[in-house]
């Protein structure tokens, strides 16, 4: 587990499309928020972010962005690989964040 960085942008652009497959298929259509960002716009996403990645050696498998709005901290976009899933990444990843955010000075 690590901060996230805009150094990541392209590894968590796959990631969140490969994560996000699955709802596109369920819901009959590809055009969706998490299919449809650019990586430009997830670039700048990244800075400045509270977010975190997890890893599996150099593997990102793991993404959560967040963002501090004076005392709240907003938690964005989660996505998990698609064969990590269900085992705990995703509450690992959100616990991590909470913690980056109340050492930032959220509540």
């Amino acid at each position: 587990m690590r901060p996230i960085t805009p150094d990541d942008a392209g590894e968590v652009l796959t990631l969140q499309r490969a994560a996000f497959v699955q709802e596109a298929i369920i819901y009959g259509t590809p055009h969706m928020p998490p299919l449809t960002q650019t990586l430009e716009e997830i670039s700048a996403e990244l800075v400045e972010n509270l977010g975190c990645v997890a890893l599996r050696g150099p593997r990102i498998v793991g993404a959560v962005r967040a963002q501090q709005d004076g005392e709240l901290l907003l938690i964005g976009r989660l996505a998990i690989a698609p064969d990590q899933q269900g085992g705990g990444i995703g509450t690992a990843l959100l616990a991590a964040v909470e913690q980056r955010g109340k050492d930032a000075g959220a509540t």
